[in-house]
């Protein structure tokens, strides 16, 4: 009877010390997980990151392509007329650079 009183002593404090080891190891690995910012390179391995990167430059472009501005031009006698222009590739910005439109009141 002694003898498995004994075992059972032994694997209780066999099961206390992988318990507190396993939580020593849980302690270490929640730091390292945000030092070492595993979060990021999961969005990288997943393609989560390119996706959001690559949904973020449509959205840019598409503001790019779709967006007006105004410029403004002095007239001969001195007085500034005001015209909006889209901002895209074909016309707006340079098309008002040729013609010698300032953006927003600066010089081209």
């Amino acid at each position: 009877m002694d003898e498995i009183l004994s075992r059972i002593d032994i694997y209780h404090r066999l099961s206390q010390f992988c318990f507190g080891g396993a939580l020593v190891f849980l302690i270490v690995s929640v730091i390292l997980f945000f030092r070492l910012d595993i979060r990021t390179a999961a969005g990288y391995l997943s393609g989560r990151k390119a996706r959001r990167e690559i949904k973020r430059l449509e959205e840019e472009k598409a503001f790019q392509e779709n967006r007006e501005v105004q410029l403004s031009v002095e007239t001969d006698c001195g007085e500034e007329a005001t015209e909006i222009l889209p901002l895209n590739r074909e016309t707006g910005y340079e098309q008002g650079k040729r013609a010698g439109y300032k953006p927003e009141g600066r010089k081209i």
